[in-house]
């Protein structure tokens, strides 16, 4: 069962796979954003076409439109009207496909960004092709013009400009000639969302986390303290640096050591050591000067307990003494097989950090 610890710890060793992940994530999903941006900038074309409507207010009606002629601009904003109705937009888009965008943008004055007062309607219609938004402007204005003429006593509608292509956009009528329009590379760059590279990096994380955690569960070896109560069932009672030990740290050891070999009635107590086969005088020595209670029977390397017969057989209890190490999780189980089949009362662990 994982715990805190152990997630702590495996972080710790191995927090770099984490941001390595999150980073990962962040450039793919920039990448994404970018991708799907230009994926959506398809090369269009917006063409405008435009024509002139003047009324005689003696015959002129409302028609079905409820035309007011009180001032030129209402006549301008009910022929527009005119251009987006189904008869007029909706028949071009039915005749050359429904990619086609018909939109009546105002006539501004580019200083004041007043819209000026007139009788010109524009229309502009925005396709895949230069050719279809031309084709597409100048029919959208045909319908118009015959619409009005056909439809309201009084008002007289004509072509007066041939579609041209615009190169400006904004919704403002342009006749062809004005600022050019955001390239793909800055519209791609402006659709890149901060909101979205966080949970991307959050996702990462998240990611990198989950594998850390279950590589390091995986991977069974003894790399801290925690590591060998957790494969190995056994309760460290002290960490000792294995190079800086002092003999303060030596005597507090001793100190618990000696308590529990008294409450369990242990005399002698065998240090069994694994991987090392080679006997660690100096931890027997130091040791064995601070226990009262039990003293200390030797060493017994387990990576060879065949010549560790003699401390074995002369101990009734015994303190393993780990480090970390990069030994395969087969061996791991074969020293946990071989430390039960000593039959000694395991009073706890030495864990020596290098």
């Amino acid at each position: 069962m994982l715990d805190m610890t152990f997630v702590l710890e495996s972080l710790r060793r191995r927090w770099w796979v984490a941001v390595l992940v999150a980073v990962v994530f962040c450039a793919a999903g920039l990448a994404g954003m970018v991708m799907q941006k230009s994926d959506a900038i398809s090369p269009t074309y917006t063409a405008e076409a435009a024509f002139y409507v003047s009324y005689d207010d003696t015959k002129a009606n409302a028609g079905d439109l409820d035309v007011s002629l009180e001032e030129d601009e209402y006549l301008a904003y009910d022929a527009r009207r005119v251009v987006l109705n189904d008869s007029v937009a909706g028949e071009v888009r039915r005749a050359l496909g429904e990619d086609v965008v018909i939109s009546t943008p105002a006539w501004q004055n580019d200083l004041t960004k007043v819209e000026n007062k007139t009788r010109f309607i524009f229309v502009d219609a925005t396709a895949g092709t230069e050719e279809k938004a031309l084709q597409a402007a100048d029919m959208a204005a045909d319908l118009a013009v015959q619409r009005i003429n056909d439809d309201f006593e009084g008002i007289t509608a004509f072509a007066s400009d041939a579609a041209v292509i615009r190169t400006s956009s904004g919704g403002v009528a342009n006749f062809g000639a004005d600022a050019l329009t955001a390239s793909p590379i800055t519209q791609a760059a402006s659709s890149i969302s901060v909101k979205r590279l966080i949970i991307f990096a959050g996702a990462g994380l998240i990611v990198g986390i989950a594998c850390i955690i279950i590589v390091e569960y995986c991977r069974r070896r003894i790399r801290s303290a925690h590591d060998v109560e957790r494969l190995l069932g056994v309760n460290v009672i002290e960490t000792l640096d294995s190079n800086s030990a002092t003999v303060e740290s030596y005597r507090r050891f001793g100190g618990i050591l000696d308590a529990l070999a008294k409450q369990r009635d242990a005399k002698s107590i065998c240090l069994i050591g694994w991987p090392a086969e080679e006997t660690p005088t100096g931890i027997v020595k130091n040791l064995d000067a601070n226990l009262q209670y039990a003293g200390i029977s030797g060493w017994a390397g387990m990576s060879s307990c065949s010549n560790s017969a003699s401390a074995l057989a002369e101990s009734d209890s015994a303190v393993l003494v780990m480090t970390r190490n990069e030994q395969s999780a087969h061996e791991l189980d074969e020293f946990a097989k071989a430390v039960s089949a000593v039959g000694l009362d395991v009073l706890g662990a030495l864990y020596l950090e290098r």
